[in-house]
């Protein structure tokens, strides 16, 4: 498996197959032990590549916001304080679509 990024597009190649992924649908990236889980508007998509990796390959409006997390804070809608120096992250106004967020990667966002 290949992932790349293009100036518009997520590519990731599996086998023969291809999948482009607009960079504007992608809401957020989360861990789950090897695997990454890309969440757009419609889709999820599982890589196996570490968030540490992805987020050099993304633009710099994807921030690592949490060790689980990158989000895209182009479509960040609201940040609802958790708990401590935890937040979370909403890209729906329903909560439906969330990541956290650490309390220090707010100027992050603010200054996006």
């Amino acid at each position: 498996m290949k992932v790349k990024v293009n100036s518009n597009n997520l590519i990731i190649k599996k086998k023969k197959d291809l999948s482009l992924i607009p960079l504007s649908n992608i809401l957020y990236i989360e861990k789950f032990g090897n695997i990454s889980v890309i969440k757009t508007k419609q889709h999820e998509f599982e890589v196996r590549i570490t968030l540490k990796d992805l987020v050099t390959l993304l633009p710099q409006y994807f921030i690592r916001s949490h060790r689980s997390y990158i989000i895209n804070t182009r479509l960040v809608t609201k940040l609802k304080h958790m708990k401590n120096d935890l937040y979370k992250v909403v890209f729906n106004i329903d909560d439906y679509d969330y990541a956290f967020l650490k309390k220090k990667e707010i100027n992050k966002i603010i200054n996006d």
